[in-house]
């Protein structure tokens, strides 16, 4: 059996089996990368070297937009052993912070100079971020023996509109203490 399409210009024929399966040739590619090729909206949002209290946020993200926010991967380095932190869902408003718009965020792709549509902050101070209230962990991550750790989850974690996320470090980072960067990519709402 063959089915046949017509684009205007030229006709098309695939071929079926017996049991209705299409003979197809598909190239199949991450969202992420589609995103960043197609419109170049796809981050790294990056914190150098921050010296942190014990229980303290240390990252920030509300989506003011009106797109979905998908981050994809935390990549982190703590200065001592056996440090942990979560990512949790927040609510509240943040305080205490330095925006990490623009300096701290780079598109990863070099032609685009869009940014991400939030709030989004990190602490300077060893006191961390103020005003949040934890609605639950989504993960727990760490860096065991000063290695660094890859957060990374095939369903991403999904920021729609008007909702927030925050790092807590649960363990004490003093100087150089923690590096991470995390990767954000701006997806449309079905």
């Amino acid at each position: 059996m063959f089915i046949e399409g017509n684009d205007g210009a030229k006709i098309h024929r695939v071929s079926v089996d017996d049991e209705g399966r299409l003979f197809t040739f598909a190239v199949s590619e991450n969202e992420d990368r589609h995103i960043n090729q197609k419109n170049g909206k796809v981050w790294s949002a990056v914190i150098n070297g921050v010296a942190i209290d014990a229980g303290q946020y240390i990252a920030y993200f509300k989506n003011t937009g009106t797109a979905n926010y998908h981050l994809t991967d935390i990549r982190a380095h703590m200065q001592f052993a056996a440090s942990m932190y979560t990512v949790e869902f927040v609510s509240g408003t943040v305080g205490g912070g330095t925006s990490l718009l623009p300096a701290e965020i780079t598109s990863r792709n070099l032609g685009s100079s869009t940014d991400p549509i939030g709030t989004m902050e990190y602490a300077t101070a060893a006191t961390g971020l103020t005003g949040l209230t934890s609605e639950g962990v989504l993960f727990y991550a760490g860096s065991l023996d000063n290695k660094s750790s890859h957060l990374r989850t095939s369903s991403n974690i999904i920021i729609p509109p008007g909702t927030a996320i925050a790092i807590k470090v649960i363990t004490a980072n003093a100087a150089p203490g923690v590096t991470m960067t995390g990767s954000f990519v701006e997806v449309p709402v079905n």
